[in-house]
């Protein structure tokens, strides 16, 4: 075993680690990625990575990521030296650069080896993903930059290959535009993701009460036995367990959540259950706490109350299925026969 190879101590985010990868470069571990010091990086980066709702420790593939960063530090600085200086080019034109300006030529310094990339960016942050392709995963460089200090940089690699470069919002989401960029090779991996999320949005078009569309959610209790302690995605889960309850219409849980103090019934899940006319749950809430019954008519900044927004929903959704409707009327009933009213009525 190698005195280098990385290993997992309880943390999941945020752990200073050293890769020769990013050394000599800016050291960007200020807020933002903004530069900390003046001297030159020695590696060391925020580290992160993304954890499974399944598992306390990190993936196999993550694990090898790491560690394969860690003995490949050339030919990625290398890679990440050629996709800066191509993506320089579309910068300077952006900003419509002049050589003969001083404050230009400090955004952009000339750039002609792997060896220069200190004079104009540093990584501040990394964050291994969970999206893998034969044994590695994806992984996301967060940087600061000379010539947006604002957006910085965003680089998304594979191995020493770069997947994606540009502002660090864009390219370290997972979202639409992150997926276009991807080269065919790359492309399977998020083929599911992408039509299971087009299955998904057809049967909301059709009914966003459909239950299809709402896993059962699971409240996590066991801690890793080591440290004590929830995965981040777990910690996160729980948060959010009450509302995905809601979402789908879990009465039982929900009322197994109150009773055990895991839930504790408040407006805001009110207002979530008459969005998503769970008329079961919220004779639950009503029967924790008849005094939030009485919000049912507060209104919003809009001046709106819950039985107008039902109506206006109604109006802009313009869905025809007969199960949705079904519940609306369902929501309308129990919203008037516990006092709701319009915002003309009040």
């Amino acid at each position: 075993e190698n005195m280098f190879d990385y290993k997992f101590e309880g943390k999941w985010e945020n752990v200073k680690y050293r890769f020769t990868a990013f050394e000599g470069l800016q050291s960007r571990m200020g807020s933002y990625t903004s530069q900390d010091k003046n001297e030159l990086s020695d590696g060391t980066v925020n580290l992160s990575i993304t954890s499974s709702l399944e598992s306390m420790e990190p993936t196999k593939e993550q694990i090898q990521t790491i560690n394969w960063i860690s003995f490949n530090g050339e030919i990625i600085k290398e890679s990440i030296f050629q996709a800066v200086k191509e993506y320089y080019v579309e910068m300077k034109r952006i900003c419509g650069y002049d050589s003969n300006d001083p404050d230009q030529q400090t955004w952009f310094p000339e750039l002609n080896s792997s060896n220069d990339l200190g004079r104009a960016m540093g990584v501040g942050n990394i964050r291994i993903s969970l999206l893998e392709k034969q044994g590695h995963c994806i992984f996301n460089l967060e940087c600061g930059c000379t010539w947006d200090e604002e957006h910085g940089l965003g680089i998304k690699m594979h191995k020493d290959k770069v997947l994606k470069i540009g502002d660090a919002g864009s390219c370290l989401s997972e979202g639409e535009s992150v997926i276009k960029s991807f080269t065919g090779e790359y492309s399977e991996i998020y083929e599911n993701a992408g039509k299971k999320n087009k299955e998904r949005m057809e049967i909301w078009t059709t009914n966003p009460l459909d239950e299809r569309l709402y896993e059962e959610p699971t409240y996590y209790k066991n801690k890793h036995p080591k440290y004590n302690s929830l995965n981040p995605n777990q910690i996160e889960s729980n948060k959010r367990y009450g509302d995905a309850l809601i979402y789908g219409g879990y009465t039982d849980k929900f009322k197994e959540g109150v009773k055990m103090g895991i839930i504790v019934p408040n407006s805001r899940y009110l207002n979530l259950a008459i969005t998503y006319c769970r008329t079961d749950i919220l004779n639950v809430i009503k029967e924790y706490d008849h005094k939030l019954i009485g919000l049912i008519n507060k209104k919003d900044n809009n001046g709106l109350t819950n039985l107008d927004k039902v109506y206006n929903n109604l109006i802009r959704r313009n869905h025809s299925n007969s199960i949705y409707l079904g519940k609306v009327d369902e929501l309308i009933d129990w919203l008037k026969e516990n006092g709701g009213k319009t915002s003309n009525d009040l």
